[in-house]
């Protein structure tokens, strides 16, 4: 029997998120913007980005188990790194109304970077700052989409 590595559970982890999100997503009111994407359009093309993403990880991580026959364990330290990334999101969804997209993001993009293993200052405090300030101007100005 071949044993489940990371990214298999990562991908069934993540296949079940998008399930919940979908559901949740179905949930929404549908209300007439005068556009042809309403209010759930982007919560749905997000979703099906990370399940099909999702979907090529746990085939992947399938295919490469039975070649190999074996799968690489989750270390503590992994856990440990995940469950830190994940109050890092949590955070981030506390701080968004209160800071505002700009700030509150920036600051975890930054974290992010540090927590991934990123250390040259460069691209860490200037490539976040880019980033968010272009989604900020495409949202506002193109889209007109308010974001706090």
């Amino acid at each position: 029997m071949v044993k489940k590595g990371a990214d298999f559970w990562i991908s069934i982890g993540l296949l079940a998120f998008c399930a919940f999100a979908a559901w949740r997503t179905s949930l929404l009111p549908s209300m007439g913007t005068g556009t042809q994407a309403g209010p759930t359009f982007f919560p749905w093309l997000m979703i099906g980005g990370m399940a099909l993403l999702s979907a090529a990880m746990l085939v992947r991580s399938l295919v490469a188990g039975s070649t190999k026959g074996e799968g690489s364990e989750i270390g503590a330290r992994t856990l440990l790194r995940i469950g830190a990334f994940l109050l890092l999101m949590l955070a981030y969804a506390f701080s968004f109304v209160y800071l505002g997209y700009i700030v509150s993001t920036v600051a975890v993009f930054i974290l992010g970077m540090l927590f991934l293993g990123e250390r040259r200052v460069i691209f860490f405090a200037g490539i976040p700052v880019v980033i968010v300030l272009v989604i900020y101007f495409l949202f506002t100005k193109f889209l007109g989409v308010y974001l706090p």
